[in-house]
């Protein structure tokens, strides 16, 4: 199993683990995934992959999700979706995110 799917899976159940009332509140500010009803085909396509993922590649596409994630909290915040208490602490995990 290629190392970016055993991190996604780790990762994923320890989104799961928060509390659902915490969950839930998150998802509403954020959205759903749009990817959320393709996550088994996208990891199952992940595992057939002989070869392990060009790390400066992935690192573009995290780096490209990123700034889309936080130009979407920016959207929100500006169009009074969600406040600047709430997306304040958004803003900062995708610059830590994207500082790594």
């Amino acid at each position: 199993t290629p190392i970016i799917v055993v991190e996604f899976l780790t990762t994923r159940q320890m989104y799961l683990r928060i509390p659902d009332s915490v969950r839930t509140r998150l998802e509403m500010m954020v959205g759903e995934s749009p990817l959320e009803d393709q996550l088994d085909e996208l990891v199952e396509l992940l595992e057939q992959q002989e070869h392990e993922l060009d790390p400066k590649f992935v690192r573009a596409v995290n780096e490209t999700f990123m700034k889309f994630v936080r130009a979407e909290y920016w959207r929100r915040i500006l169009n009074g979706e969600m406040s600047t208490v709430e997306g304040m602490p958004l803003l900062l995990s995708v610059t830590n995110a994207l500082s790594v």
